[in-house]
């Protein structure tokens, strides 16, 4: 093959190549620039918390964040986790399905797949803190929590019967009529007191340097993507190659 055409189609491939990673490449040096410079752009105390990017990390969203809307206190549910104004109670092993909340005794009955906790908590200046727990296996499938609020008397529910406590808190038959019962229910909370909680239970999100690391090597968004940005690499090491061949080559010819 001639040498004025193999420089033909040199530069054709040069050219091709250029184009069809073009976008890669600039998302490679962009990304790169950023990384390089973390202080500059403030990367590494920036975070991102929009819905979208923690369910891409598999964090917690406002619309994972339950709790008791009807009272003073802030009781709050994020999934397995619960939270009474501000500060962390306890983690069950699953989701919690139900809180009751009796004010007047300082306890909280909080309703699991697999468990009943009821925390008894002291008021130690004006804030509660817990002085005894008492956890039961849920073997009968409680679903529910009610208060008979003229006797002040705990009910638990599941599909076909009623029960309450006797004096040792184990779980006992119960002749009751749903009227007279006002059952607790949880809900999500406002978007702001969920946000508040979030921070408090993950964080203020994922780290932009996570982000932008993920986003040059191509983990963000999935192994195509990484490959493609393999490859890009590979025709940036050649696009440097030929324009250095190409340079010289004009060099020759100026001096000829």
């Amino acid at each position: 093959m001639k040498i004025h055409v193999l420089k033909l189609k040199l530069r054709k491939l040069h050219k091709y190549l250029g184009f069809a990673f073009s976008l890669f490449i600039l998302h490679l040096t962009v990304t790169g620039i950023l990384l390089i410079y973390p202080k500059t752009f403030n990367i590494d105390d920036t975070y991102i918390s929009n819905f979208f990017i923690l369910k891409k990390y598999n964090m917690d969203t406002y619309r994972e964040v339950y709790g008791l809307n009807d009272i003073e206190d802030e009781i709050v549910i994020i999934k397995n986790n619960i939270y009474i104004n501000g500060k962390f109670v306890d983690k069950f092993k699953d989701d919690i399905i139900n809180i009751l909340y009796q004010k007047k005794k300082n306890k909280i009955i909080i309703l699991s797949k697999s468990t009943i906790g009821i925390y008894f908590f002291e008021n130690i200046d004006g804030e509660l803190e817990i002085n005894d727990i008492i956890s039961l296996e849920n073997t009968n499938k409680i679903k529910y929590l009610g208060l008979n609020l003229s006797d002040d008397i705990v009910f638990l529910k599941n599909d076909n019967e009623y029960y309450s406590f006797d004096d040792n808190y184990l779980l006992i038959l119960a002749n009751v009529k749903d009227k007279n019962i006002k059952w607790s229910n949880i809900s999500k909370t406002n978007k702001k007191l969920a946000k508040y909680y979030l921070n408090i239970h993950q964080g203020e999100g994922v780290s932009l340097t996570r982000i932008l690391t993920e986003l040059h090597n191509g983990k963000f968004f999935g192994s195509i993507f990484t490959l493609v940005l393999f490859f890009s690499s590979l025709s940036l090491i050649f696009l440097t190659l030929s324009s250095f061949i190409f340079a010289t080559n004009v060099f020759k010819n100026k001096k000829k």
